[in-house]
């Protein structure tokens, strides 16, 4: 299957509980021979714009943790990466949008998981973007 996990940051950014267990999961289903890409913004230096760790692909969309630009850019790489299922992460809420239009147009279900209380409620994308994915999954309790 092939896996798209949506992350603006992940733990070389922002080493915070939500990023770690995305990069759980993604190594756990790579490792059981799913083809795993983790869209996000580039924490290395230079080219190429990919990196590989324990059989996950990271895509860099961006040099840095630029919101705007990770977000216009993210609905077209999804959808030529074509993914079984896209999974993101809340926040920033304008990333969940994207990642909404991107899994419309790769025909992919989006899975929006809460793993912590969001810190972004403000954010005038986020009614919008929680009404995008085709599931939400709050954190048990």
């Amino acid at each position: 299957m092939r896996v798209a996990f949506v992350s603006l940051r992940t733990t070389q950014l922002d080493d915070g509980e939500g990023n770690r267990r995305l990069e759980r999961i993604a190594r756990q289903l790579a490792g059981r021979g799913h083809d795993v890409t983790v869209f996000c913004a580039r924490t290395w230096e230079g080219e190429p714009t990919t990196s590989d760790d324990a059989g996950v692909t990271y895509h860099g969309l961006t040099a840095g943790p630029d919101a705007a630009a990770f977000g216009l850019k993210l609905p077209w790489k999804l959808a030529g990466f074509g993914p079984d299922v896209v999974h993101a992460t809340p926040t920033p809420a304008s990333q969940v949008a994207a990642a909404g239009i991107g899994a419309t147009l790769a025909r992919a279900p989006l899975l929006l998981e809460y793993y912590a209380t969001p810190t972004h409620r403000a954010q005038r994308f986020a009614g919008r973007a929680l009404s995008r994915p085709t599931r939400v999954r709050p954190p048990p309790g």
